[in-house]
């Protein structure tokens, strides 16, 4: 990916950086997009490239991303794979044990109406509700869930 930003004193002040920052910038120019770095040098414009996202996982670790550096000539970001701090990973753990929660209770509601009181709950139903029921309990809960299949 490549973004436009301000270059001021060898150093990036932006970016990315908007239409807007550019009219903000200069407020009696009309700027035709997209915008393209080369036509906008009087203004200080450069482009930024962004190094490929690096593979990594999301469960225990995030992406940093670097502010731009000049290598070679050319303004780059670099994106790396870091681990999550224990408040991040205890974070991230609740936000999936939340979703994971609410979806097993959507699941649970689509099935509400097998168990009125003038219908006969199949076997087969009351053993789905139950597996819904037991998800949190799974070893590698939220992380890892084996969603049981709705009978038919």
């Amino acid at each position: 990916m490549t973004y436009l930003g301000f270059e001021e004193s060898g150093a990036i002040t932006k970016w990315p950086i908007t239409v807007n920052d550019l009219q903000a910038k200069a407020p009696n120019v009309s700027f035709s997009l997209p915008l393209v770095a080369a036509n906008l040098t009087d203004y200080g414009v450069v482009e930024i490239t962004d190094e490929a996202m690096p593979s990594f996982d999301s469960a225990t670790q995030k992406i940093n991303v670097s502010d731009p550096t000049k290598v070679d000539g050319a303004w780059k970001i670099t994106r790396t794979a870091v681990s999550l701090t224990s408040d991040e990973l205890a974070a991230e753990t609740a936000r999936k044990s939340t979703t994971a929660r609410d979806t097993r209770n959507n699941l649970l509601m689509e099935t509400d109406w097998s168990a009125g009181s003038d219908l006969t709950m199949t076997d087969a139903m009351k053993t789905y509700r139950q597996n819904l029921r037991d998800v949190p309990a799974q070893a590698g809960f939220p992380n890892t869930i084996n969603w049981p299949t709705k009978p038919s």
